[in-house]
């Protein structure tokens, strides 16, 4: 801040004042050190309902389509190995569904048999 030639108002750290009086307001992430940006937070849910049998198709602008058989109980975690094994490739994909990121740790309960997962980064 005070090599930008701010100064603080009333002592107030996110109202600022430049030296020809225009006023900045600061979001607290300029003031705040990010001590959780990047870190992941798994969630963990244990299923408790019988899941039924899932034909999906997985989708990736690199490697096409994918056929993969899964439960609906299994987790997303279970989900990109069962899609790594049926592409036959590597890596850490990021599977997508609805515009929503299937997470490690979430059941599958929301899909449908014959539903197109989107892969990314594979």
């Amino acid at each position: 801040m005070k090599a930008s030639g701010l100064n603080m108002h009333q002592g107030y750290i996110m109202v600022c004042y430049d030296d020809l009086g225009f006023k900045y307001e600061l979001p607290p992430f300029v003031v705040n050190e990010p001590t959780q940006y990047g870190e992941m937070k798994e969630e963990h849910v244990t299923p408790t309902a019988p899941g039924v049998p899932l034909s999906l198709t997985v989708r990736s602008a690199k490697l096409g389509d994918a056929a993969v058989q899964i439960n609906s109980n299994q987790t997303g975690k279970e989900l990109k190995a069962a899609y790594l094994s049926a592409a036959k490739t590597q890596g850490a994909p990021r599977l997508f569904f609805n515009g929503l990121e299937i997470k490690d740790g979430a059941c599958l309960y929301s899909l449908k048999s014959g539903v197109v997962v989107q892969a990314m980064g594979s």
